[in-house]
């Protein structure tokens, strides 16, 4: 930004004279370097604005489906606005929530646990879960101490993605550009958990590999 000159000089525009055998043409349209700037500032601004609602709006979406396990939002939703939101996130995750159970422990919980300590009653889910865990009711409350695991857990940031994208940048090269999606996830994984990879022992891999591959199915008559 310090390069860019705060004065714009007026270009003049040069013409060529016109001959007797050719068309007359409309004259072109030039723009100014300040008409360019604007344009352009323009252009990245309705960039940055569509990128950032992009963002949002689906942070938006992860906090409506996790947002009414926070203490201060059980303390001040109705009961049947939440039983209402525990059943939809129980549906959504049917293998890590029970339904059932999930909208009992929020009916409990409203009406015990913030009695029990204080705080509760206008924490955020992150200092929910710490309370929880402090005062030891995660074993009466599992799929409420599961629940806002996850939340606090979902790889909602941009910047992973990023992160992620340029190290495919990374393995998918022109040198390797007809690998397929399998190959390609793999040596993903392996590339962005390169600090666990490096402590794999190769030769254990090997000798797994090979015990896979040398292993025979008898056939009994």
């Amino acid at each position: 930004m310090n390069d860019i000159s705060p004065e714009f000089t007026e270009k003049r525009k040069r013409k060529r004279k016109t001959m007797y055998d050719e068309l007359c043409e409309d004259e072109a349209v030039t723009r100014t370097p300040e008409e360019l700037f604007i344009a352009s500032m323009l252009q990245i601004s309705d960039r940055l604005i569509m990128e950032m609602s992009t963002r949002f709006k689906s942070l938006e979406n992860i906090n409506d489906k996790f947002g009414f396990l926070n203490g201060g939002q059980i303390n001040e939703m109705t009961l049947d606005d939440l039983k209402l939101k525990a059943g939809e996130l129980a549906d959504t995750y049917k293998e890590d929530l029970n339904k059932k159970e999930l909208i009992l422990e929020i009916e409990s919980f409203k009406g015990f646990a913030l009695g029990v300590d204080n705080n509760l009653k206008t924490s955020s889910a992150s200092t929910t879960l710490e309370l929880i865990l402090k005062n030891k009711l995660e074993e009466m409350y599992p799929n409420i101490t599961t629940g806002l695991k996850i939340f606090l857990t979902l790889p909602v940031s941009v910047a992973t993605g990023e992160r992620s994208f340029s190290k495919l940048k990374l393995v998918k090269n022109h040198l390797r550009s007809s690998m397929s999606q399998q190959r390609l996830t793999d040596l993903s994984i392996i590339t962005i958990e390169h600090k666990r990879a490096s402590n794999i022992s190769f030769d254990k891999v090997i000798k797994e590999f090979a015990s896979k591959k040398s292993r025979k199915v008898i056939i009994r008559d």
